[in-house]
């Protein structure tokens, strides 16, 4: 059915079809029918069957990397690409959406830091951080001055202020982040932005 996209001061901006362009749906798979009855949203079921298949193929990979005379450049290249063209957006959209809601119901709340701890460092990501950013500062300050995520004192068309942008992140983030949770009294965050960083280190 088609809607009304309206804009803030008032005027029609457009119309949306909005109804699904492929057809109707098809009838969920044997795995999905599996996998629904583990994750607390049917919506999160494709994550389940993204988490088995980055274990199955980027752990060996990893694990392989510290084999001796495996690692070579061949071999880095060869697992970014697999990284970049296999899964990391989609595993980028599934941190997200399992930092908001947790994926595992009751009895598997362990299940829940595979995501955020097991395949994270595979995705270069520390563990832990992103939660502690993203929903403990980013959300509560909104992209407003004590953001420190905030984009709004750089602008947007100067490449000079992406630079200060990336390298205060870069560079300075976990510790302004740190500071902020411990400023704040959020001390669980805290301990978890820091134990994610420095596991990253070991």
């Amino acid at each position: 059915m088609p809607a009304l996209i309206v804009h803030p001061g008032g005027r029609e901006a457009s119309r949306v079809d909005v109804r699904d362009g492929a057809g109707p749906a098809r009838p969920p798979g044997a795995f999905s029918r599996w996998a629904a009855r583990f994750v607390k949203d049917p919506r999160d079921v494709p994550f389940v069957g993204l988490t088995l298949a980055a274990l199955v193929v980027l752990l060996p990979m990893a694990v392989l990397a510290y084999v001796p005379g495996v690692l070579s450049p061949w071999y880095a290249a060869a697992y970014l690409a697999v990284l970049f063209l296999g899964f990391l957006d989609r595993y980028i959209l599934m941190l997200h959406c399992t930092s908001h809601r947790r994926l595992y119901g009751r009895g598997l709340g362990a299940l829940n830091h595979v995501v955020p701890v097991v395949l994270a460092p595979l995705m270069g990501q520390t563990p832990y951080t992103y939660f502690a950013h993203h929903i403990g500062m980013h959300h509560p300050e909104n992209n407003l001055p004590d953001d420190l995520s905030s984009t709004l004192r750089f602008r947007r068309d100067s490449f000079v202020d992406f630079l200060k942008y990336f390298g205060t992140f870069f560079f300075f983030g976990i510790f302004q982040l740190t500071s902020y949770h411990r400023r704040r009294g959020h001390q669980k965050l805290f301990r978890m932005a820091l134990a994610g960083e420095l596991a990253w280190y070991l």
